[in-house]
């Protein structure tokens, strides 16, 4: 006998990107802020994780989520079933009479971050690698894909036939809010997501693909991005008229759940109306002025380091991770969590920086986009050590100094290829080099 365990969330609903908005059906003001979700008899889902995971939705948005112990069927909502085989949702945005449907088993049943994303998902916040400017930022290998007919579960508009998670949407129907591709958003797909030979489906592009490559499908945390374009659309102007609502800084905005709090982007303090970063270790340096000298910063311990570099506009900064240390880190993703260490390089820092978990890709060296960067180091054990170091160059040197990561994998790849011969191995393996996971 087959079981089948659901909940059953009730709502009117219109589709957006994750990095994007794509409005198909209703516009926000037909869209009902007040979300019914069911509990059938007997359901099996552990509802404890379900509710732990609609609370940070409720805290930092303006839906609200209320349980009944009814349930509906061919109305337009979301139903969580049991699947022994798949976790994910089925299907994204609203159509009339078919209930939107997430799969659930103990893969996801209680991981909050994952289920938070394809509640997220159900909302129509679909995955990164969708938008339309994505050919900028990753490549897709279709000739790793599953065939079509294993792709039954991603029916994606009533309009189409199958959903392919590699489909762009089309640039005449989405809005960006002027937002940057976010590697580390909990909507993006890993790199071998619906691979048919475990080999990669989807590669990072640029200085620092491999490290990205590592990044990409991680579900520890929801990004600053993820929540923003959902509270961007539905929640809009709750907070105009309450004479609470701060100035946020930093591309922070008013949190619609309470108006008198910022929701920052990572590491920056609501507290400080995202001014300051969030509290240090107090040993930890948390500001810092580079220099055309050379500084060198080591941490030491189970501690917290949050620092902001900055030079003068004209100038980058070069970042040279020497030593990175990190005794536990149970994810298989390395991304923004404890035991780990992040370098937020980029102009926006409303997406997740480069993220390291050991020795692996080090050293390396990292020039930021503008004239700041962020530097997160979560230790875990006292044995947990960084040591990095930063100085300001001029915008003509940043090839040089980026050219250094690519000088290590050349005599990398040079070393492989004479081991190869070495032990007479014709093997061609250049596709392993470019396509693997494993490969540093």
């Amino acid at each position: 006998m087959k079981f089948i365990f659901e909940f059953f969330l009730l709502f009117n609903i219109i589709l957006l990107t994750s990095g994007a908005i794509l409005s198909i059906y209703n516009g926000p003001t037909d869209f009902s802020k007040k979300i019914i979700y069911y509990t059938s008899k007997g359901n099996s889902i552990n509802k404890r994780c379900l509710e732990s995971a609609l609370s940070l939705l409720r805290q930092k948005t303006c839906i609200d989520f209320w349980e009944n112990e009814s349930t509906y069927e061919n109305s337009n909502g979301l139903i969580f079933k049991w699947n022994s085989s798949f976790c994910g949702t089925r299907y994204f945005g609203r159509r009339e009479g078919i209930s939107m449907i997430i799969d659930v088993n103990s893969d996801c049943d209680c991981n909050e971050r994952k289920i938070q994303s394809y509640i997220l998902q159900a909302f129509g916040v679909i995955p990164e690698q969708t938008r339309p400017d994505r050919d900028r930022y990753v490549s897709i290998h279709e000739r790793n894909i599953k065939n079509g007919t294993d792709m039954r579960y991603f029916k994606k508009y009533i309009v189409r036939n199958y959903y392919n998670f590699y489909e762009k949407e089309n640039e005449d129907f989405v809005l960006l809010y002027g937002r940057s591709y976010d590697y580390g958003s909990a909507l993006h797909d890993e790199s071998t997501a619906f691979s048919k030979n475990n080999n990669l489906t989807i590669i990072p592009q640029g200085f620092h693909w491999k490290v990205y490559l590592d990044m990409i499908g991680q579900k520890h945390t929801l990004g600053f991005l993820d929540l923003f374009f959902l509270n961007r659309y539905y929640c809009l102007g709750i907070c105009n008229k309450d004479e609470r609502t701060p100035n946020c800084n930093l591309r922070g905005y008013a949190n619609p759940r309470n108006c008198k709090e910022c929701l920052c982007m990572y590491p920056f303090d609501s507290n400080s109306n995202c001014k300051s970063l969030i509290s240090s270790h107090k040993e930890c340096p948390t500001y810092k002025d580079a220099s055309t000298n050379e500084t060198t910063i080591r941490i030491l311990g189970k501690i917290n380091c949050y620092m902001h570099i900055k030079t003068s506009e004209q100038l980058l900064i070069k970042v040279h991770l020497k030593n990175i240390t990190i005794s536990k880190n149970i994810n298989k993703i390395c991304a923004r969590s404890d035991g780990s260490v992040e370098i937020q390089y980029k102009e926006d820092k409303s997406t997740m920086g480069l993220c390291f978990c050991n020795m692996k890709h080090l050293p390396y060296v990292i020039v930021t986009e503008s004239n700041d960067v962020i530097v997160s180091y979560r230790g875990t054990n006292e044995s947990d050590y960084l040591e990095f170091t930063y100085k300001s160059i001029q915008k003509d040197q940043m090839f040089e100094a980026i050219s250094e990561n690519f000088n290590k994998e050349n005599d990398e790849i040079k070393k492989k290829l004479k081991a190869k011969k070495e032990t007479k191995s014709l093997v061609d393996e250049s596709d392993d080099i470019s396509l693997s996971r494993g490969d540093d």
